[in-house]
């Protein structure tokens, strides 16, 4: 899931040592890539190194179910400043949050080269990973409140497998499955694009369209795919239902549809990431699209009687993709406002109407809804892509942290009853909808009539 254009330099050889010392351990089973220098760099402005692993939990725990995809991103000042690790897979654990474990991972570390007979002062790459294995197996801390978190977590781990693993052999077509994505499934321009043309910025910018400020989109998959691959989350749904098989809602607003990743396309989604979605997102978005690591990817699903659309809202992502499978719809496009701690973010700018195969992207900070569903059933993939290092970044947090007065009245299209705390100034709460307490805007941030005088 590394970047496709990172930059070529050569990898120092303590840097190179310490990954080939690691990889001598035995929980090792493989390098998913080998040590290369960091898209990332540029934003931090030091010298980074990446290496992926695929390690083995350890044995007779939740943990050693399927292997586990991690990353080590080295500074050039190692060994003086450790590695952090960053966890590729899917991973319920009580110790990791947004992909990386918490200050207790690092403080046991800390206390592990403290008490080191030998003298040693340095976290080594090995001591790093070896501090993962062990959080994979106990706690690092134990004590009742830690040893009933652990325990929670792995349980919730080993059933979703389970789950997966459950489905596995019930699957429809187990093409979907291999990781590998094939040529045909792509519109022919795009296959150009990828195959023919490596995915070069070049090449990317001609299938791209514009349809406004900060929205794109581009052919992507043929109807043929689309169609075989909702065929594929229809059979799930309905497996699921008669075997019993635990599914979780695609996300807290939308309550039908299937979270892809839960049924074993995890590894699909990985590869399709890799392939086109971290490509177009690194022209379009360079600093949050420089490199995708992980996904939440789901399918959604409108229709009469079910979920009719989707108040307006932003998303848990860096960059998001959204590409129509289906089927036969009228109505239920996307409608998109501003850019979220912006004056002009509950202004409207665009009304984008979905098309079969067809995918539009967009930063996961721009507010947008989709508009109510006349008649048929809409159903659309979504990829909710992240950046883990953008978002340890200052550059990411002092971006969560401001947030523009209002430039002008809010649009009614774009005021949302769930996260407005000002809605019923603007529009009719819809029936059987409490009015909101919601947080936007921030106190402070609301447009100030007086400023018209």
């Amino acid at each position: 899931m590394a970047a496709s254009n990172s930059t070529t330099e050569e990898v120092p050889a303590q840097l190179q040592a310490a990954v080939d010392s690691v990889c001598a351990e035995p929980y090792v089973l493989a390098v998913a890539r080998p040590l290369h220098h960091s898209p990332m760099s540029q934003l931090f402005d030091e010298r980074l190194f990446d290496v992926e692993l695929r390690v083995q939990g350890p044995a007779a725990t939740a943990y050693a179910t399927a292997p586990i995809h991690v990353r080590l991103e080295f500074t050039a000042d190692y060994p003086k400043e450790p590695p952090t690790l960053t966890v590729l897979s899917i991973l319920a654990h009580y110790l990791i949050k947004d992909q990386r474990p918490g200050p207790s991972f690092g403080q046991h570390i800390a206390q592990t080269v403290a008490s080191d007979a030998s003298g040693s002062t340095q976290a080594t790459a090995v001591l790093v990973m070896d501090t993962f294995m062990a959080m994979l197996k106990t706690p690092l801390h134990p004590c009742e409140d830690c040893n009933g978190h652990y325990a929670a977590m792995a349980d919730a781990h080993r059933s979703r497998v389970l789950a997966i693993q459950q489905y596995a052999p019930l699957r429809l077509n187990a093409e979907l499955y291999s990781g590998t994505w094939k040529r045909e499934w792509f519109v022919p321009a795009l296959q150009r694009a990828i195959f023919d043309r490596g995915c070069s910025r070049e090449a990317l910018a001609e299938v791209l369209s514009q349809e406004g400020e900060g929205v794109f989109s581009f052919d992507m998959f043929t109807p043929e795919f689309c169609r075989v691959f909702l065929a594929e989350l229809d059979h799930y749904n309905k497996i699921a239902e008669e075997h019993d098989i635990t599914t979780r809602r695609p996300n807290s607003m939308n309550r039908y549809g299937v979270i892809v990743n839960e049924i074993g396309l995890e590894g699909a989604m990985d590869g399709l990431q890799a392939l086109v979605l971290e490509p177009v997102a690194q022209l379009l978005f360079p600093v949050p699209g420089s490199r995708l690591d992980h996904h939440h990817s789901f399918m959604v699903q409108y229709q009469p009687g079910k979920d009719t659309h989707l108040d307006m809202h932003t998303d848990d992502s860096d960059v998001t993709f959204n590409v129509c499978l289906g089927k036969e719809f009228e109505a239920a496009g996307l409608t998109f406002c501003g850019q979220l701690g912006k004056g002009d973010h509950r202004q409207h700018t665009l009304q984008y109407p979905h098309k079969l195969g067809r995918c539009v992207v967009h930063l996961g900070t721009r507010r947008h809804g989709a508009d109510h569903i006349t008649s048929g059933e809409r159903n659309n993939l979504i990829v909710w892509c992240h950046n883990s290092t953008f978002r340890s970044s200052d550059a990411f947090n002092a971006h969560q942290r401001a947030y523009q007065r209002e430039s002008a009245p809010p649009d009614p299209r774009c005021v949302s009853y769930t996260h407005d705390r000002d809605y019923a100034q603007y529009k009719d709460v819809p029936a059987g909808v409490a009015a909101s307490a919601g947080w936007c805007p921030p106190h402070g941030a609301e447009f100030d009539p007086d400023s018209m005088e």
